[in-house]
């Protein structure tokens, strides 16, 4: 028997965090670029921004700083705050799966 784990941060109602903005914040730092990062995951520009604006409204933390585009082209890092924040909903996530084969053996054996 298996269990699924689908971890959302939020802020009173709103969700600003899961695991499709950790997905696109790997991608970002991996291709140096927003638009980049998005492409890589099938994601539109204006979808990214948005799960990036949220995730900064919900965190109250400035999770990305970007240099605009021209001729050699813009760029995009994660912040500290951001590297935290992934650290922290990935150490969670684990944690919580720990605890539910923990308890899945307790209670079904």
């Amino acid at each position: 028997m298996d269990a699924a784990l689908k971890l959302m941060l939020k802020d009173g109602e709103e969700i600003f965090f899961g695991p499709g903005t950790l997905w696109l914040f790997d991608a970002i730092e991996c291709y140096g670029s927003v638009k980049d990062g998005a492409n890589s995951l099938g994601l539109s520009y204006s979808k990214a921004w948005k799960m990036i604006r949220d995730a900064e409204k919900g965190t109250k933390k400035k999770l990305i700083l970007c240099t605009q585009g021209g001729k050699g082209g813009g760029s995009a890092i994660l912040t500290d705050e951001c590297r935290r924040l992934k650290r922290g909903y990935s150490e969670l996530y684990a944690r919580l799966l720990q605890e539910i084969e923990r308890s899945k053996e307790e209670l079904f054996g």
